[in-house]
Parts: structure tokens; C-alpha cells; sequence
């Protein structure tokens, strides 16, 4: 699998965990490192669910297995077939199937590091995302 398809493997995954089909955005805070027995990993998942008077409203979704595998799968292949190591993403996902990676170089959650500027983004994505979508 070239890195590609890896992503759009992440992506799907990460889709299929929302828990409603009628999303409009989402944004998943990923981090992974490999540890001397396996992987460990901690993300924050963010989703946009348009109600049924067609306001948004901000909700925190969960990772099945298949969607935790796809992104130990992207972090390998970028380790094995790159030779690079990825502390994780940020990922973007808009409705529908317009996405955006923005990979890590270093975790911060995972070494124990608060980020309050990215706990806060995601806290408030809601807002953020609508300023973002009005400034174009």
C-alpha cells in the first residue's frame, strides 16, 4: 500500500466512526509512537452533526479498531517504505470526502506535554469552523 492510499484508507476508517450520518465536518487529533511491545497512541475526535433544524452542533467521536489499525498502518508505511517517522496528524474531513493531513513530528500528549492552544482549538471547533468556512 503506497502512502496514498494509506491515507485515504485512514480517512474512510475515520468516516465510519462518526456516530451520525448526517456529518458536515470533522477533525481528528492523532498521535502514535512505537513502544517496545507494540504501538501506543492517543487522539482527540471532533465531528460536526447538522440536527434536524439544520444547525450544527459540535460532538466528540471514538475510534473503532478498524479506524485505530488504518492509522497504525499509515504510521508504518511512512516508517517502512519512507524511512520517516510521523508523531501523527491532524486530520480534516469535510462532507463530502474533501480531506486534509497535517502530520506531527513530535507527539506532545503522548510525552505528557499540554498543548492549550490545541485543546482549546478543539474544545471550540464549532466556532472555528464556521469563522473559518466565513473568511473563505
Amino acid at each position: 500500500m503506497d502512502f496514498t492510499q494509506a491515507q485515504i484508507e485512514v480517512v474512510r476508517a475515520v468516516a465510519g466512526s462518526f456516530p451520525a450520518a448526517d456529518w458536515q465536518a470533522a477533525i481528528l487529533d492523532y498521535e502514535i509512537q512505537q513502544v517496545y511491545d507494540g504501538f501506543d497512541s492517543d487522539y482527540v475526535g471532533v465531528v460536526l452533526i447538522r440536527g434536524s433544524d439544520g444547525a450544527l452542533t459540535q460532538d466528540q467521536f471514538y475510534l473503532d479498531r478498524t479506524a485505530r489499525e488504518a492509522c497504525t498502518q499509515l504510521f508504518l508505511q511512512r516508517k517502512q517504505d519512507a524511512g520517516e517517522d510521523i508523531a501523527g496528524f491532524v486530520l480534516r474531513i469535510e462532507h463530502p470526502g474533501k480531506y486534509r493531513f497535517d502530520f506531527k513530528d513530535k507527539a506532545k500528549r503522548l510525552e505528557g506535554l499540554w498543548d492549550a492552544e490545541g485543546e482549546g482549538y478543539l474544545d471550540n471547533y464549532l466556532e472555528h469552523y464556521q469563522r473559518e468556512k466565513a473568511a473563505g
